[in-house]
């Protein structure tokens, strides 16, 4: 992937945490995501195929940064 592609597709990610943080997944609709992106919507399925598929990326990306901060601590407590 080129930066670009990759810094699209964070900009939509980070837009939807934020959204579904802020009004829960339930109330965020895929047009609030887009406009708060400022994607169109077919830019928006050239990255993700569904809200959903935003929001499981969100999770594995938060799941691996706690598992990085789990071992980091657990290095320090044992070193």
């Amino acid at each position: 992937m080129t930066a670009e592609k990759i810094s699209t597709r964070q900009k939509i990610a980070a837009a939807a945490k934020n959204l579904f943080s802020t009004h829960g997944y339930g109330q965020t609709s895929l047009d609030d995501i887009i406009t708060a992106t400022g994607v169109t919507k077919g830019a928006f399925y050239h990255y993700f195929k569904s809200k959903e598929a935003v929001c499981e990326e969100i999770i594995d990306s938060v799941q691996l940064e706690y598992q990085n901060v789990f071992e980091s601590a657990g290095k320090e407590l044992n070193p």
